[in-house]
């Protein structure tokens, strides 16, 4: 079963590892990048899989929000969303 999930976090001083945590998601499945701390990723972990593999690379006082999501996704721009909502039908079961 193919999972559509947001990602959000929040790295906290010190320790910050954006490219350990941002390539762990990317690694996860087909993502977008939303906004700078926004991912949507389309995988076939399950939402505690991949906050348990995400968290690992994270620090103890970062923050992280997995989040399954269901149905259409609307955002600015228009193309991204798009994009987005073809990998999310296509994947649908």
């Amino acid at each position: 079963m193919a999972y559509n999930l947001l990602i959000s976090y929040d790295l906290i001083p010190p320790g910050q590892k954006y490219e350990q945590v941002i390539e762990t998601i990317t690694s996860l499945g087909s993502y977008r990048k939303l906004q700078y701390s926004l991912f949507y990723l389309n995988t076939q972990l399950t939402p505690g899989e991949v906050y348990t593999r995400v968290g690992a690379v994270m620090d103890a006082n970062d923050n992280l929000v997995v989040a399954n999501v269901y149905g259409m996704i609307l955002c600015e721009p228009e193309a991204v969303c798009d994009a987005i909502n073809q990998v999310w039908f296509a994947n649908a079961a």
